[in-house]
């Protein structure tokens, strides 16, 4: 979903730590940008550590 008067797309993804991981990675991966913002908060990170951990691992 496209936000009106800003250069974002807006995804949201299901509460499942797995499934969250794989559709941020792909999502970091398919960016044309050089920079990508995601958000979340609490016990999601876990989920941040993770995709930290993956994407390091595939440089």
């Amino acid at each position: 979903m496209k936000k009106e008067g800003l250069n974002c797309t807006f995804y949201p993804i299901e509460y499942d730590f797995e499934k969250q991981i794989n559709e941020i990675i792909k999502l970091t991966q398919k960016s044309e940008y050089d920079n990508v913002l995601i958000t979340g908060c609490g016990e999601e990170q876990a989920v941040w550590d993770d995709v930290k951990n993956k994407l390091k691992n595939e440089l």
